[in-house]
């Protein structure tokens, strides 16, 4: 492992000195007076990107202090990724051992402050919750700065009025196991074989082999190991199981007896779907027959890449020419744009240790109709495999209108505009539009409908405005939603009256906000929020309200609130850690939903054309779901691709999350 190891720096350091040649950054000493601001404007970049290099200037800078700058005769359009090869070596097989719950020490009272050592899964703004103190007095007491990390067993000190108490130290057992093959898990109560399975892809057999103690069960606080999955995505995958219903129609000498064998459901279930049962079945009686359907995933393969190239231009709207301040408008949108564009970069470094080659070429577009249009006229695409971006849609438009003749797959990688307008089979829409997160949530409802009382919250005037029309109509697609009722605001307000009326002490309530604006939400929530919790209640959203933030999370949590997300990062996923500890040591902070965004989009559509050369086949290959994106492109004729993977979330124990 250890002549390994050194083999594997080396190749580093090859690939390293050849990004060095570049000298990508220089040094600048800090004269009287200074500031990063001014700093910043002297060398015509932002203090974000100083920041970045310097995470401590954060706190301040002195004279004669040196910062590392970015070099301004770098060619920063321009990144060759080198594939470095690696030399097989046998491995030695290192014993797993067991793992032992490591032991903390109590937390114990000393002159007035609380030692606590700190657990797996706990944060600075956790236990300042915990013991009453505001974050910035905790930081102070223990010498923390804004974006300091925890780590499990530090001990800090929070400020009490307990008395004295006497320490009792346990120690530390640190187990010892093979990191590249395994994972160090704390088991949570919630946890179960299924969602271990799912969550790292690997069997129950699996787990059980690897901690043998597992064949008495899961126990909460245990730790145990986990297989790091094969990087590989299985073919039409049974994902789960969703029951529907069916209208059937009594007909004559027809018993329970007959339901069952032809249906598979006894009596009782009948009954308990259908009250009027009770007294018996009658010919011509309509009742509903649940009916279990498996829902099949075609999710894409991940074929060896070993030796492919590609070659890509990105198009991002750094303004690199302009001066902005580090809180403005347009700086904050920098941030965003910086944020995608280093996810990307660690993305390619994944795909080359699988072995590809990526040509990347970078362009700042400005965000400019003058900038695109000379790119796009002046650059030689002959050779180019796809192009990413532009990230603003209008710019993306430009674009694409003068590539759509060149076949070259066009990437639009956050915008969730109706791309159709822009008539290219080239162009790829990464982000599934508003109408299509609104069908997967209403589908969502559709097939689990089980004689819920459905009621709709609407903002709209009119009753017979046609997007409501429409609505109730695509809900009663299943032939079992007989009854919607219909709530409208008026003058920003719903009368209480309506709401006692039409929400159902002894059934289940599913209510739906036909808007998403922040009254309507505000508005719905408060009301139904205060509902006794004998009334079963769930709310659904069609969109993530704009307003999400301000609305009491209690609320949300007591209506089960339910909406379609275009992304979702699960914490507990394995390869968020991975990514969040990479994302951390290279850039001194942590991911934003951007940096998920520029991971996810650039990892799949250059897994999928290393695979599948072929435009269309690579973009239809299946389904995939990546750190905070799924994947599932629709081909439209003459427009495109358009995703269509919508998560659907819900706030479960005041937090959110996906729904299976």
């Amino acid at each position: 492992m250890k002549k390994q190891t050194i083999i594997l720096i080396l190749s580093f350091f090859i690939a390293t000195i050849l990004y060095a040649q570049e000298k990508k950054y220089t040094t600048y000493r800090v004269v009287d007076d200074e500031t990063i601001s001014s700093i910043a404007r002297k060398l015509g970049i932002t203090p974000y990107d100083l920041l970045k290099l310097n995470p401590d200037a954060k706190d301040g800078i002195d004279i004669d202090e040196v910062l590392i700058i970015p070099n301004a005769k770098y060619k920063a359009n321009e990144i060759k990724v080198i594939k470095v090869e690696t030399p097989k070596i046998e491995e030695t097989p290192t014993q797993v051992v067991e793992l032992k719950r490591v032991a903390y020490a109590k937390d114990s009272i000393r002159r007035g402050y609380l030692y606590h050592t700190v657990r797996p899964q706990e944060t600075i703004y956790s236990l300042c919750k915990k013991y009453r103190v505001s974050k910035r007095k905790a930081r102070k007491l223990n010498g923390l700065k804004k974006k300091s990390m925890l780590s499990i067993g530090q001990v800090l000190k929070f400020p009490t009025k307990l008395r004295d108490t006497k320490p009792e130290v346990a120690k530390v057992v640190e187990p010892i196991y093979d990191t590249e093959k395994y994972i160090k898990y704390d088991v949570k109560p919630q946890d179960t074989y299924y969602s271990l399975t799912r969550s790292y892809n690997v069997t129950k057999q699996q787990l059980i082999e690897t901690n043998p103690k597992l064949s008495e069960g899961l126990k909460a606080g245990d730790y145990i190991l986990i297989p790091k999955a094969v990087e590989y995505v299985a073919e039409n995958e049974v994902v789960e199981t969703i029951i529907t219903y069916k209208t059937h129609k009594v007909v004559a000498k027809e018993g329970f007896y007959r339901l069952k064998q032809k249906y598979g459901v006894t009596e009782e279930e009948l009954i308990a779907l259908n009250p009027k049962l009770k007294k018996g079945l009658k010919i011509g009686m309509e009742i509903r027959i649940p009916v279990k359907v498996k829902v099949e995933e075609n999710l894409m393969y991940e074929g060896s890449i070993e030796g492919k190239e590609l070659n890509v231009v990105m198009m991002l709207p750094f303004k690199a020419d302009q001066s902005n301040t580090f809180s403005s408008k347009k700086g904050v949108f920098l941030n965003k744009v910086t944020d995608f564009y280093l996810g990307a970069l660690i993305a390619l470094e994944d795909l080359k240790k699988k072995g590809l080659s990526v040509n990347l070429k970078v362009f700042d577009t400005k965000n400019k109709s003058t900038q695109v249009a000379q790119i796009v006229n002046s650059y030689d695409f002959s050779k180019t495999d796809v192009v990413i971006g532009p990230m603003v849609f209008s710019r993306f438009k430009e674009a694409a209108a003068v590539l759509k003749s060149k076949n070259i797959p066009m990437i639009s990688p956050i915008a969730k505009k109706d791309h159709g307008q822009i008539m290219g089979g080239n162009v790829v829409q990464n982000t599934a539009s508003a109408k299509q997160q609104q069908n997967r949530i209403l589908d969502f409802i559709k097939t689990r409908y089980t004689n819920q009382n459905i009621v709709i919250i609407t903002d709209k005037k009119t009753k017979e405005n046609k997007e409501l029309v429409e609505l109730k109509a695509y809900l009663q697609q299943n032939s079992t939603i007989k009854n919607v009722v219909v709530l409208h605001m008026k003058d920003g307000y719903i009368k209480r009256t309506l709401f006692e009326k039409n929400i159902k002490k002894k059934k289940e309530n599913w209510v739906i906000l036909f808007s998403g604006e922040g009254a309507t939400s505000s508005v719905a929530v408060d009301n139904l929020g205060v509902y006794p919790k004998e009334f079963k209640i769930t709310l659904f959203g069609l969109k993530k309200p704009k307003n999400i933030d301000k609305i009491k999370t209690h609320f949300l949590n007591r209506l089960t609130f339910h909406y379609p997300a275009t992304s979702f990062v699960n914490e507990d996923n394995v390869a968020v850690s991975t990514f969040k500890e990479k994302y951390k040591n290279k850039n001194g902070a942590m991911p934003s939903e951007f940096s998920y965004k520029g991971y996810d989009t650039t990892y799949d559509a250059l897994i999928r054309l290393a695979n599948n050369y072929e435009l269309a086949k690579a973009f239809q290959a299946g389904k995939s779901k990546r750190l905070e994106s799924r994947y599932n492109y629709k081909l439209k004729p003459s427009q495109g691709f358009l995703n269509e993977g919508v998560f659907i979330v819900k706030y479960d124990n005041y937090h959110l999350k996906e729904v299976r």
